[in-house]
Protein backbone atom coordinates (compact mmCIF):
# COMPACT_ATOMS: atom_id res chain seq x y z
CA UNK A 1 0.00 0.00 0.00
CA UNK A 2 1.34 3.43 -0.87
CA UNK A 3 0.25 7.05 -0.90
CA UNK A 4 1.50 10.57 -1.41
CA UNK A 5 0.96 12.89 1.55
CA UNK A 6 -0.19 16.53 1.35
CA UNK A 7 3.44 17.71 0.98
CA UNK A 8 4.24 15.34 -1.90
CA UNK A 9 6.22 12.72 0.04
CA UNK A 10 5.72 9.16 -1.23
CA UNK A 11 4.93 6.80 1.66
CA UNK A 12 4.69 3.01 1.77
CA UNK A 13 3.36 0.79 4.55
CA UNK A 14 6.19 -0.96 6.40
CA UNK A 15 4.30 -2.17 9.49
CA UNK A 16 0.71 -3.23 8.94
CA UNK A 17 -2.12 -2.30 11.27
CA UNK A 18 -5.13 0.01 11.39
CA UNK A 19 -4.96 3.59 10.14
CA UNK A 20 -5.85 6.57 12.27
CA UNK A 21 -8.60 9.14 11.72
CA UNK A 22 -6.42 11.51 9.63
CA UNK A 23 -3.88 10.88 6.90
CA UNK A 24 -0.22 11.24 7.93
CA UNK A 25 1.67 14.33 6.78
CA UNK A 26 5.44 14.78 6.95
CA UNK A 27 7.46 17.96 6.32
CA UNK A 28 8.17 18.68 2.63
CA UNK A 29 11.15 16.79 1.14
CA UNK A 30 11.43 14.42 4.11
CA UNK A 31 14.48 12.14 3.95
CA UNK A 32 14.09 8.62 2.59
CA UNK A 33 13.50 6.18 5.46
CA UNK A 34 11.66 8.68 7.69
CA UNK A 35 8.75 6.93 9.41
CA UNK A 36 5.44 8.15 10.75
CA UNK A 37 2.95 6.17 12.86
CA UNK A 38 -0.69 6.34 11.76
CA UNK A 39 -2.87 4.52 14.31
CA UNK A 40 -1.15 1.13 14.60
CA UNK A 41 0.24 1.38 11.05
CA UNK A 42 3.74 2.64 10.14
CA UNK A 43 4.43 4.56 6.92
CA UNK A 44 7.98 5.01 5.55
CA UNK A 45 9.14 7.66 3.07
CA UNK A 46 10.63 6.27 -0.15
CA UNK A 47 12.79 8.20 -2.59
CA UNK A 48 10.96 9.38 -5.71
CA UNK A 49 14.13 8.78 -7.75
CA UNK A 50 14.47 5.11 -6.80
CA UNK A 51 14.29 2.43 -9.45
CA UNK A 52 10.86 1.61 -10.78
CA UNK A 53 9.52 -1.84 -11.59
CA UNK A 54 7.19 -3.49 -14.03
CA UNK A 55 4.87 -6.39 -13.22
CA UNK A 56 3.68 -8.40 -16.17
CA UNK A 57 1.06 -11.15 -15.78
CA UNK A 58 -0.47 -10.32 -12.41
CA UNK A 59 -0.94 -13.35 -10.14
CA UNK A 60 -4.49 -14.68 -10.04
CA UNK A 61 -6.76 -13.67 -7.17
CA UNK A 62 -7.26 -17.25 -6.00
CA UNK A 63 -3.84 -18.71 -6.78
CA UNK A 64 -0.46 -18.36 -5.07
CA UNK A 65 0.42 -14.94 -3.68
CA UNK A 66 3.63 -13.04 -4.30
CA UNK A 67 5.27 -10.37 -2.16
CA UNK A 68 5.99 -7.31 -4.28
CA UNK A 69 8.10 -4.51 -2.81
CA UNK A 70 7.45 -1.34 -4.84
CA UNK A 71 9.99 1.38 -5.53
CA UNK A 72 8.89 4.62 -7.13
CA UNK A 73 10.38 6.94 -9.71
CA UNK A 74 9.22 10.44 -10.59
CA UNK A 75 8.56 11.58 -14.13
CA UNK A 76 11.49 13.50 -15.65
CA UNK A 77 11.40 17.24 -14.89
CA UNK A 78 9.93 19.64 -17.44
CA UNK A 79 12.34 22.46 -18.26
CA UNK A 80 11.03 26.02 -18.00
CA UNK A 81 14.38 27.85 -17.64
CA UNK A 82 17.78 27.35 -19.23
CA UNK A 83 19.33 27.45 -15.76
CA UNK A 84 17.55 24.23 -14.72
CA UNK A 85 19.63 21.08 -14.37
CA UNK A 86 18.85 17.54 -15.45
CA UNK A 87 19.16 15.83 -12.09
CA UNK A 88 19.69 13.01 -11.57
CA UNK A 89 20.85 11.33 -14.74
CA UNK A 90 20.83 7.62 -13.87
CA UNK A 91 24.42 6.33 -13.88
CA UNK A 92 23.51 3.54 -16.28
CA UNK A 93 22.38 6.11 -18.89
CA UNK A 94 24.84 8.96 -18.34
CA UNK A 95 27.24 7.77 -21.06
CA UNK A 96 24.43 7.96 -23.64
CA UNK A 97 23.51 11.47 -22.51
CA UNK A 98 27.11 12.69 -22.79
CA UNK A 99 27.58 11.03 -26.22
CA UNK A 100 24.49 12.82 -27.52
CA UNK A 101 25.57 16.12 -25.98
CA UNK A 102 29.02 15.84 -27.56
CA UNK A 103 27.60 15.02 -31.00
CA UNK A 104 25.16 17.97 -30.90
CA UNK A 105 27.93 20.36 -29.75
CA UNK A 106 30.12 19.24 -32.66
CA UNK A 107 27.21 19.71 -35.09
CA UNK A 108 26.65 23.25 -33.78
CA UNK A 109 30.30 24.16 -34.36
CA UNK A 110 31.22 26.46 -37.23
CA UNK A 111 34.16 24.29 -38.24
CA UNK A 112 33.44 21.91 -41.17
CA UNK A 113 35.80 19.31 -39.65
CA UNK A 114 33.92 19.42 -36.31
CA UNK A 115 30.57 19.23 -38.10
CA UNK A 116 31.73 16.11 -39.97
CA UNK A 117 32.89 14.56 -36.68
CA UNK A 118 29.50 15.51 -35.19
CA UNK A 119 27.62 13.73 -37.99
CA UNK A 120 29.63 10.56 -37.40
CA UNK A 121 29.22 10.89 -33.62
CA UNK A 122 25.45 11.37 -33.95
CA UNK A 123 25.06 8.16 -35.98
CA UNK A 124 27.17 6.29 -33.40
CA UNK A 125 25.09 7.82 -30.58
CA UNK A 126 21.76 6.85 -32.18
CA UNK A 127 23.03 3.30 -32.73
CA UNK A 128 24.14 3.15 -29.08
CA UNK A 129 20.64 4.29 -27.99
CA UNK A 130 19.04 1.54 -30.08
CA UNK A 131 21.39 -1.04 -28.55
CA UNK A 132 20.65 0.22 -25.02
CA UNK A 133 16.91 -0.14 -25.64
CA UNK A 134 17.48 -3.72 -26.79
CA UNK A 135 19.57 -4.40 -23.66
CA UNK A 136 16.78 -3.18 -21.39
CA UNK A 137 13.99 -4.94 -23.27
CA UNK A 138 14.68 -8.48 -22.20
CA UNK A 139 11.18 -9.03 -20.81
CA UNK A 140 9.05 -10.34 -23.61
CA UNK A 141 5.35 -9.76 -23.08
CA UNK A 142 4.73 -13.50 -23.14
CA UNK A 143 6.97 -14.12 -20.14
CA UNK A 144 5.26 -14.86 -16.87
CA UNK A 145 5.40 -16.96 -13.75
CA UNK A 146 4.15 -20.47 -14.40
CA UNK A 147 3.53 -22.83 -11.47
CA UNK A 148 5.31 -26.18 -11.66
CA UNK A 149 2.08 -28.01 -10.86
CA UNK A 150 -1.59 -27.28 -11.31
CA UNK A 151 -3.57 -25.50 -8.61
CA UNK A 152 -6.26 -28.18 -9.06
CA UNK A 153 -5.27 -31.76 -8.27
CA UNK A 154 -4.95 -34.11 -11.18
CA UNK A 155 -7.83 -36.57 -11.54
CA UNK A 156 -7.04 -40.26 -11.71
CA UNK A 157 -9.14 -43.07 -13.13
CA UNK A 158 -8.63 -46.83 -13.26
CA UNK A 159 -6.26 -46.41 -16.21
CA UNK A 160 -4.11 -43.68 -14.67
CA UNK A 161 -4.34 -39.92 -14.96
CA UNK A 162 -7.05 -38.39 -17.15
CA UNK A 163 -5.26 -36.85 -20.13
CA UNK A 164 -6.11 -36.01 -23.74
CA UNK A 165 -5.11 -39.50 -24.86
CA UNK A 166 -6.78 -41.21 -21.86
CA UNK A 167 -10.02 -39.29 -21.17
CA UNK A 168 -11.92 -42.15 -19.39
Amino acid sequence: MSMADANGNILIVTAFGTTGATAPVLPPNSAEGTTVVDGSLTWTVVSPTSQGFRLNSLPSATGPTFQITPYYQLDPPKFALQSQLLNPIPDSFSRYFYRGLESECLLASGSPADMKRGQIAKVAWLNALIESMKQGDREMNSYGLQPASSVVEQRFGWGGAYTADNPY
